[in-house]
């Protein structure tokens, strides 16, 4: 097939495939996922750290559990997109719920939990 095309075809289907591979690198890859991230407060706003926080979906069945740190920060990267609840445990005080956190593919959804 090469034998009959002239050097000038040639150098241009050369062409034409280094154009391809290079655009095909170049392209975005599909993202999946989404992450809930947040902070974990007392009534006054003070941080709490090492609280238990749950974040769950019955939907598709998908339970994660962290804890906040230091500076009352929590994140649970890679979650499906679905409809979740976030729980938060921690000693002393009553159990902090949040429903109807809705992630979709991509997002980065900063919650504030706060105990009243």
């Amino acid at each position: 097939m090469f034998r009959s095309l002239t050097t000038a075809h040639r150098g241009a289907l050369v062409g034409l495939f280094i154009l391809l591979c290079v655009t095909a690198t170049l392209l975005p890859a599909q993202v999946t996922s989404g992450t809930i991230l947040g902070t974990v407060k007392d009534s006054t706003g003070a941080l709490i750290k090492d609280a238990q926080v749950t974040v769950s979906s019955t939907s598709i069945g998908v339970t994660r559990t962290t804890q906040s740190g230091s500076d009352g920060t929590f994140i649970v990267p890679n979650l499906p997109p679905a409809t979740y609840s976030i729980q938060v445990d921690y000693q002393g005080f009553k159990k902090l719920a949040t429903d109807g956190v809705v992630l979709s593919a991509a997002d980065k959804l900063n919650v504030v939990l706060k105990y009243p």
